[in-house]
């Protein structure tokens, strides 16, 4: 709720003939995928049901905490973007290894956050276009135990902050006065080898506001000599947008 108040103060600060600026609650459900050494079951698990990846169902079961919002402020081609999302879960599996169950418990805590400015390129009464270029922050930490309950438990940690520069496109395509089909992609890297984001899906206008159902896609492909090789978050999410 403070970060919804926040968004209302900063478009009441942008009332101005020029100025247009939107707020956005939205709840994503991604699955979670990794891949690295996570110091998992071994080898000899079974492969049909590993802990990795978790599907949104899963993720739907395990969530502690979670917090997603954006923010966006145009004045006449120019704008700022940002977007932040918080995921804090918890999960067990069972897992066969050498023909004996192992209880897997998995933490899972993430933050995501960028920083967006970027160019009006199209403007028409069926298309809006805009490049877009930034950072983005990206911070997570993986808790892995086996078998808590026996002498043979183990717990690894894994923690990690990185910070890339983007480039990318986003926009919407209005079918009619009500439709519209919103999408954005951005690709980049720096401390990663190499993330990017794709979403899309359809939109609602109403005088109260936009409602949007999408498909979001990002990932990140890490430098040798992390933990992690790649990670990805996947999955649909569904959006309230309010109009300043």
């Amino acid at each position: 709720m403070r970060l919804l108040f926040l968004f209302l103060f900063l478009g009441s600060m942008l009332n101005a003939d020029k100025w247009e600026s939107s707020a956005s609650l939205y709840f994503w459900l991604p699955s979670i995928d990794a891949n690295g050494n996570l110091n998992m079951p071994p080898p000899e698990s079974d492969p049909s049901d590993p802990p990795l990846p978790i599907d949104p169902n899963a993720v739907l079961q395990s969530i502690d905490m979670v917090m997603m919002a954006s923010f966006e402020a145009r004045y006449n081609r120019y704008l700022f973007f940002t977007d932040v999302v918080y995921l804090d879960m918890s999960n067990t599996k069972i897992v066969s290894i050498l023909n004996k169950n192992w209880d897997v418990a998995l933490g899972f805590e993430g933050w995501y956050s960028s920083y967006i400015g970027g160019y009006n390129l199209i403007d028409s009464q069926a298309l809006r276009l805009d490049f877009i270029t930034g950072v983005q922050y990206f911070s997570l930490q993986f808790d892995v135990e086996v078998d808590k309950q026996s002498a043979k438990s183990r717990k690894h940690i894994f923690y990690d902050g990185l910070l890339d520069g983007v480039i990318g496109a986003k926009g919407e395509y209005h079918l009619n006065k009500q439709w519209f089909v919103p999408y954005y992609a951005d690709i980049g890297g720096g401390a990663s080898k190499l993330t990017y984001q794709v979403q899309t899906g359809i939109g609602y206008n109403a005088k109260w506001g936009a409602v949007m159902l999408t498909y979001r896609h990002l990932h990140w492909d890490f430098r040798d000599g992390t933990l992690l090789n790649n990670f990805t978050l996947s999955g649909s999410s569904l959006a309230y947008r309010y109009t300043f």
